[in-house]
């Protein structure tokens, strides 16, 4: 583990440089991604405002979705905390919100939109989760498996696991991650693919997590109830339109 990095202007968290080299990743996939479709216009000039925007509004809904699911623990609202989830659904919408209002003033449709920044989202959110790694945060279950990983302990944060191993539950989602982009690179709708496939691959590998999250619903944790709500919908919608496309077929066949 590497917390920090020492420098000659003091130390520097590796959690915030990972963050920083995500943004990175996120713009330099967008500028090839758009520069493929050179036909559509300035379309750079529009989004990079609008991705920057997004991203303050989706750390300012982590922090709220984190202070939400810890309030009785904490007895009270407080921001000390962030989460992906609330993170990934606050930018979303957000996104949309701005889409919808200036009627996207590009070529492109909101769907096209979305599933432009899929790919380079993906980049951001595996470089987030590196980093994570490297802060000792969202740590697993402590084991004594060959897979564990010797975390450090934080003590301001009242975190100790006492010398022993814990599961890389931040490489095990890097893992997921790289599996679903291989799947995502394919599809036509790599927006909704990727929502689906990350909310099963979350679901599991929740199960073996072993910091504080808070509660939600009962035994599961608040990302196993926010993947479950995503992958009902998923199928929810998926099935909607299987059953809408049959019945316009038999209509026809009428």
């Amino acid at each position: 583990m590497m917390p920090y990095i020492v420098t000659s202007f003091g130390k520097i968290s590796t959690f915030t440089i990972m963050l920083v080299c995500g943004v990175l990743v996120m713009f330099l996939l967008v500028h090839i991604r758009l520069r493929k479709d050179p036909s559509r216009g300035n379309e750079e000039a529009f989004i990079f405002p609008q991705i920057v925007f997004c991203g303050m509004a989706g750390f300012l809904w982590a922090a709220v979705f984190d202070s939400v699911f810890k309030f009785q623990e904490n007895g009270g609202f407080v921001l000390k905390g962030i989460t992906f989830y609330g993170g990934l659904l606050g930018a979303s919408i957000t996104l949309s919100l701005i889409l919808h209002l200036t009627k996207c003033k590009t070529g492109y449709t909101i769907n096209d939109w979305f599933s432009n920044l899929t790919i380079p989202f993906m980049g951001f959110h595996i470089c987030g989760r590196i980093g994570c790694f490297l802060s000792g945060c969202c740590y697993g279950k402590i084991t004594d498996s060959f897979v564990g990983v010797y975390f450090p302990d934080i003590p301001q944060y009242g975190i100790y696991h006492g010398g022993m191993k814990c599961y890389p539950t931040q490489l095990f989602e890097v893992a997921a991650l790289l599996v679903i982009l291989a799947v995502v690179i394919k599809v036509r709708k790599r927006f909704q693919t990727y929502l689906f496939l990350y909310a099963v691959a979350r679901f599991l590998i929740e199960f073996y997590r072993g910091d504080d999250r808070g509660n939600f619903f009962g035994p599961i944790s608040p990302a196993q109830t926010i993947s479950i709500v995503i992958v009902l919908s998923f199928v929810g919608v998926r099935l909607g339109g299987y059953l809408k496309s049959n019945r316009i077929v038999l209509e026809i066949e009428k």
